[in-house]
C-alpha cells in the first residue's frame, strides 16, 4: 500500500462525512490504519468535525453515526 499525506486524508475524510456511500467505510479504514502517522492538530480537528456532524439535527444512518463515533474514538485515543 502507498503512503497516504496527512492532507489527503483529511480532504478525503470531509468529502467522505455525510456521505451516503461506500466512501466513509473506506476513509474510516484509512484513518484508523494511520492514526499513529496524523499529527495531532488534524486528530483534534478531525474529533470536532465530527462532533459538530453529529450535533447537527439530521436523521443520520445508525451504521454511519457509529461508523463516525468509532473513528472519533480511535483519534481521542491516540491524540
Amino acid at each position: 500500500m502507498f503512503e497516504v499525506p496527512e492532507e489527503i486524508l483529511i480532504y478525503a475524510f470531509r468529502y467522505a462525512l455525510g456521505r451516503l456511500s461506500s466512501s466513509p467505510y473506506d476513509v474510516a479504514i484509512l484513518l484508523i490504519k494511520n492514526k499513529n502517522k496524523i499529527s495531532k492538530h488534524y486528530k483534534t480537528m478531525i474529533v470536532n468535525e465530527i462532533d459538530l456532524f453529529l450535533s447537527l439535527k439530521e436523521d443520520h444512518p445508525k451504521d454511519l453515526v457509529e461508523l463516525w463515533k468509532t473513528v472519533k474514538t480511535e483519534m481521542e485515543r491516540t491524540n
